[in-house]
């Protein structure tokens, strides 16, 4: 199975990364803006998986970056 990988954002103003599966952007994990301090900091989005029904998309939030990347990685394989 091809792993997914990650390529940096092109924003240098707001911490994001693109998530590829081969060439195929399949989401998006990033920083988001805005939040209380106490709230979750990181948000997700994924617009293509494996099953997935086309236009239809998944999206979510976690406290750190890792736990957000492993919750990602499970909902596309």
């Amino acid at each position: 199975m091809t792993a997914l990988t990650r390529r940096r954002g092109n924003n240098p103003h707001e911490e994001s990364w693109q998530i590829y599966f081969t060439d195929v952007r399949t989401g998006t994990i990033g920083a988001r803006a805005g939040v209380p301090i106490h709230a979750d900091q990181w948000g997700w989005s994924i617009g293509f998986y494996r099953g997935m029904e086309p236009g239809t998309w998944r999206s979510g939030i976690a406290a750190t970056f890792e736990a957000r990347a492993r919750g990602f990685r499970g909902r596309v394989v």
